[in-house]
């Protein structure tokens, strides 16, 4: 789905069960989750970011991506937390403030990494690669963008594990020591 708004938007707390979703926008979030009806509500968020979430992911693909950047996001839940339960999830987006829309040590039931500053090119290959070097998945965009936020989980990740995230020009790797990792600086060229 391709839109110049919101893809996919509610007034609800939006859940993917399992579906195969690609949201993308060119002028704004790419899933959009106010399930309060409004800007991050203190009776959602309990005024400090907690609360329930707003986005449920418990599996399948779900690719969300806005090409508009700050701040627009891959999904947006108005800083109330995401839970991710399972599926693969690659967004690309900007940033809401300091940090886009995530999930938390006790939403990520399947470990989830942003990593911030990463370079879209359009139709390049991204790649996500295990310890060994074995690719897991590989992912293009099909637009360009600069120091993009971007949510990366899938069913093969494992706690304690290391993965690099791989496209022509940079390189970022990461472990798993908790459920949820967040790199928000740049990747280094290489």
């Amino acid at each position: 789905m391709l839109a110049t708004d919101d893809a996919i938007n509610a007034n609800a707390t939006i859940e993917f069960n399992g579906a195969n979703v690609k949201a993308q926008s060119i002028g704004n979030d790419a899933v959009d989750a106010n399930p309060a009806g409004g800007f991050f509500p203190p009776s959602f968020t309990g005024g400090d970011g907690g609360g329930s979430p707003a986005i449920i992911i418990r599996g399948g693909t779900v690719y969300a991506w806005s090409q508009v950047g700050s701040p627009e996001e891959g999904l947006d839940s108005d800083f109330a937390p995401i839970s991710i339960e399972g599926g693969t999830v690659f967004t690309v987006g900007g940033l809401m403030g300091d940090m886009p829309s995530v999930p938390t040590n006790e939403t990520a039931k399947q470990p989830t990494v942003l990593l911030t500053g990463l370079n879209v090119v359009k139709d390049e290959p991204i790649y996500v690669n295990d310890e060994s070097g074995k690719t897991i998945f590989t992912i293009t965009i099909p637009f360009s963008m600069r120091g993009s936020a971007t949510l990366v989980t899938n069913p093969a990740f494992k706690l304690g594990s290391t993965y690099t995230l791989k496209t022509k020009d940079y390189e970022k790797t990461f472990t798993f020591s908790e459920p949820f990792t967040a790199f928000p600086f740049q990747f280094r060229r290489q």
